[in-house]
């Protein structure tokens, strides 16, 4: 999921650089409708999750889950 989010904002990045243009109102919905996509994803995905596992941490330094969301 972490993957497919960097990608997706790379990929719009750069079309929004090659193009140097405002995204049309048909893009823009595509977008929205992706990013709310992924939200839902992330949210379904961390769904009954105990308080411990949200904020597990993997190392050192490393951000805690519970906090992203």
């Amino acid at each position: 999921m972490k993957l497919f989010i960097i990608t997706l904002f790379s990929l719009m990045s750069y079309q929004a650089i090659a193009q140097e243009k405002t995204l049309t109102p048909q893009e823009r919905g595509k977008a929205i409708r992706l990013l709310e996509q992924t939200e839902t994803g992330v949210f379904d995905a961390v769904k009954g999750l105990t308080e411990a596992q949200l904020n597990y941490k993997t190392g050192s330094g490393q951000m805690e889950r519970g906090r992203m969301c």
